[in-house]
């Protein structure tokens, strides 16, 4: 079978060059099509299936085509992708993990959960002796995400709802997106005009989800700093925050850098807010023989929680000793 790969951003790419290779290895000729070419029609017109990450079939797809949709977040905002209008009968759906974890419905071509294909050579890598006690490669929203003085005021009075009433513990895995946008919904209609709530119903979608993401990873690196201060935040946004501009590095998309910065962590922290591990730990740009901070091999598929590993489980792998729970 001839399978293509259609990328629609760069971390498309990443993530299905190294399942491509996967596939290629097993028999199946691949070609992942990145974002811009302008042959893609005539590539698309040799491929018996086409894999797309967050998107469902277009009509840029052959009809003779298997069209598997490969759904790696859902909002429930009412613009996520129809996947269920419009796939063929010979279509397929399979999500990062459980559907449930990531808040989407069951869809009815859905197989199951589709991983990240991991680069071998990568797992082959020199040894190298840790210095660092902890790290975050990953970014986090500006300090002005909530109060950014240009902001229209209808947006910083969503802004303001969203804060003030998003059901988030932060570290436990267990956040609800879309029984928080649905719950939302009801609130939103003491506030806002029912002619502008389509608009307003999508904008808030896209930012409770932001929110909760905001404050899982504060709270985990914060509860880092509190264990030790040898660690490094890597992304944007990072130095904006005082709590943590000594230990920010920037935004790399540099394969080796990212490499070598998890091989030298002793735990790398991946925070989630739905508890499924990150996509960054399980395609082949991003993998390292390295400690991820998740719950447990489970999480994928089912969510998972921190909240009841002592501090001294969490950084075992650092060499620190806390006595306090989290």
């Amino acid at each position: 079978m001839r399978i293509a790969f259609i990328c629609h951003k760069l971390f498309d790419e990443r993530a299905n060059t190294a399942l491509a290779y996967a596939l290629d290895s097993l028999g199946h000729p691949c070609i992942v099509i990145g974002f811009g070419r302008k042959d893609k029609p005539e590539l698309l017109s040799y491929a018996d299936a086409v894999i797309e990450v967050g998107h469902a079939r277009s009509d840029e797809i052959p009809k003779n085509c298997i069209h598997i949709a490969w759904v790696q977040e859902y909002y429930g905002n009412g613009r996520d992708p129809d996947y269920n209008g419009r796939a063929l009968p010979q279509d397929r759906i399979y999500t990062f993990g459980d559907p449930r974890i990531l808040g989407a419905p069951q869809f009815k071509h859905w197989i199951g959960s589709l991983c990240m294909g991991v680069d071998p050579e990568l797992l082959n890598q020199p040894p190298v002796k840790p210095n660092l006690d902890f790290s975050i490669a990953g970014f986090i929203a500006s300090p002005k995400f909530f109060k950014d003085p240009v902001t229209n005021p209808i947006t910083a009075k969503l802004m303001d709802l969203i804060v003030a009433e998003t059901r988030i513990t932060p570290l436990s895995g267990s956040f609800d997106q879309a029984g928080e946008v649905a719950r939302f919904k009801t609130i939103l209609d003491g506030y806002f005009d029912p002619r502008s709530r389509a608009s307003i119903d999508a904008v808030s979608a896209m930012n409770i989800h932001e929110t909760a993401r905001l404050q899982n990873r504060f709270a985990l690196a914060r509860l880092i700093l509190s264990v030790s201060k040898n660690v490094e935040f890597w992304g944007l946004h990072w130095d904006l925050w005082p709590e943590f501009a000594a230990y920010a590095k920037p935004f790399t998309n540099d394969r080796k850098a990212l490499l070598d910065l998890y091989q030298r962590s002793r735990i790398n922290a991946q925070p989630r807010p739905r508890g499924h591990g990150s996509r960054r730990l399980r395609h082949g740009p991003w993998i390292a023989p390295c400690r991820s901070c998740r719950p447990d091999d489970r999480d994928i598929h089912t969510g998972g929680s921190l909240r009841g590993i002592q501090r001294r489980q969490l950084c075992r792998g650092s060499r620190v000793v806390a006595q306090a729970p989290l």
